[in-house]
């Protein structure tokens, strides 16, 4: 390698990819949920895409903000959905080549009468 060789052209020597292909995660700001309001969405973990099948990776446990929502059970990340907020900040920062966390949308709840 060069003394002039990106960080994005190392990642898609590593990752099989065009230079153009390998995105940067990016971080989101967030819009604060209403009082009391319940989640509008939640984290999903594809685990045959997690790279914490093969190696040690625990990323998304480490960087979530809500403490236990994500919680490594045998070193593999699992998301207890009573916890988690929605947020995405998982599925942002997963490193796996084809993310490993997904964010999918709840359904609204029903008023009740």
């Amino acid at each position: 390698m060069g003394k002039g060789t990106t960080r994005r052209q190392l990642l898609s020597l590593a990752f099989g990819r065009s230079a153009r292909a390998v995105e940067e995660p990016t971080v989101r700001p967030l819009e604060p949920a209403p009082e009391g309001a319940s989640p509008r969405r939640i984290a999903r973990i594809d685990s045959p895409r997690c790279v914490a099948l093969s190696s040690f990776c625990s990323t998304c446990s480490e960087r979530c903000p809500v403490e236990g929502a994500v919680v490594l059970f045998r070193n593999q990340p699992r998301i207890d959905p009573e916890v988690c907020d929605g947020c995405g900040v998982c599925a942002d920062l997963c490193p796996a080549p084809l993310k490993a966390i997904s964010m999918l949308e709840l359904p609204p709840e029903e008023e009740s009468a």
